[in-house]
């Protein structure tokens, strides 16, 4: 069982709860929290209780680092992790033939837009990334 005993107030602490519910863990939120995952208990049906529990801390399982950026479920460390049924929906929802492929939404650091050039590049198969459109890797 895990127990939330953090208030949740970054969208990865939310993240990576919604990873852990996906196990099948049971979690345990206070019911001031609660609202907080609402929106994943009607559109994912991420299962929780309200009131505590003598389980493992959330604030002792999780660790999240922005400066790396890395976040930490016990022994495994990711750069980012998404709950499956979030890409499983997107993915339901994209059109085969969509005009964009790839989006990135947040700050744009030389290290990002590195990492964001050479996805692309890996996933389209190109060798140059320059005739991207230019808000995509240059703001």
């Amino acid at each position: 069982m895990i127990h939330l005993d953090i208030p949740l107030k970054k969208i990865q602490q939310i993240r990576a709860l919604h990873a852990i519910g996906e196990t099948g863990q049971p979690i345990y939120i206070s019911a001031n929290e609660a609202y907080k995952l609402k929106p994943l208990q009607k559109h994912f049906n991420l299962h929780f209780e309200t009131g505590s529990c003598s389980g493992i801390n959330f604030s002792e399982l999780v660790k999240i680092d922005h400066s790396k950026p890395t976040t930490t479920i016990a022994r495994i460390n990711r750069p980012l992790i998404f709950p499956h049924a979030i890409i499983d929906s997107l993915r339901q929802k994209w059109p085969c033939d969509r005009q964009y492929k790839f989006t990135f939404a947040g700050l744009v650091t030389p290290k990002r837009k590195n990492s964001n050039r050479k996805l692309v590049a890996a996933c389209c198969k190109v060798r140059k990334t320059s005739n991207f459109y230019p808000t995509l890797f240059d703001q």
